[in-house]
C-alpha cells in the first residue's frame, strides 16, 4: 500500500503542459544600448554567448523575446518541450528578416509552435506547449525577463 501511494504521487508528466525543467531566468534587456535592435514587431534571441552572467533558459539554450508593440513583450524558452532532453531547440522562422516570427520550429521533432501563445500548431509531437517567462517593463530603457 505504501508503494502504491508513492507511485501515485510521482509526476510522470501527465497533464503537465511544460516538460522543460525550471531554470531561474533573469535577463535585463537594455533598449537604449546593447539591445536597441529589439524594436516593436521584432524578435531577439538571448543566450550565454552574450557574455553576461545568468541562466538563459533550459541548459542555457537561449530565450527568445518578442517586442509586440513597444509596451508588450513575450519571452519563450528555446528548448523544444517535446525533445529538450535530446537537445531539441526551437528556432524562430521569419518570412522577413528579424520581423515577427511566423512560427517557432523544432527540426528534431518537426513541430511548429505559435509565437503568440506557445501552442503547438503542426507536427508529430503536439502534446506540450513552450515554456513562457514573465516580462516586466522596468523603465523606458529596461525590460526584465524572469520566472
Amino acid at each position: 500500500m505504501i508503494l502504491a501511494l508513492f507511485l501515485s504521487s510521482c509526476n510522470r508528466g501527465d497533464g503537465n503542459p511544460h516538460q522543460i525543467p525550471i531554470c531561474t531566468v533573469h535577463i535585463d534587456i537594455y533598449l537604449d544600448s546593447f539591445d536597441r535592435d529589439l524594436v516593436p514587431g521584432r524578435v531577439k534571441t538571448f543566450n550565454n554567448a552574450r557574455g553576461m552572467a545568468g541562466c538563459y533558459g533550459h541548459r542555457n539554450g537561449g530565450v527568445v523575446v518578442i517586442n509586440l508593440n513597444g509596451d508588450d513583450f513575450l519571452a519563450w524558452d528555446m528548448a523544444c518541450p517535446n525533445d529538450h532532453w535530446m537537445g531539441g531547440v526551437v528556432i524562430p522562422f521569419h518570412s522577413l528578416a528579424q520581423a515577427m516570427p511566423d512560427y517557432f520550429h523544432c527540426s528534431m521533432c518537426d513541430t511548429r509552435f505559435n509565437p503568440l501563445d506557445g501552442q503547438p500548431m503542426t507536427g508529430a509531437a503536439t502534446r506540450f506547449v513552450m515554456r513562457q517567462y514573465s516580462v516586466t517593463r522596468v523603465s523606458d530603457r529596461l525590460v526584465r525577463v524572469y520566472n
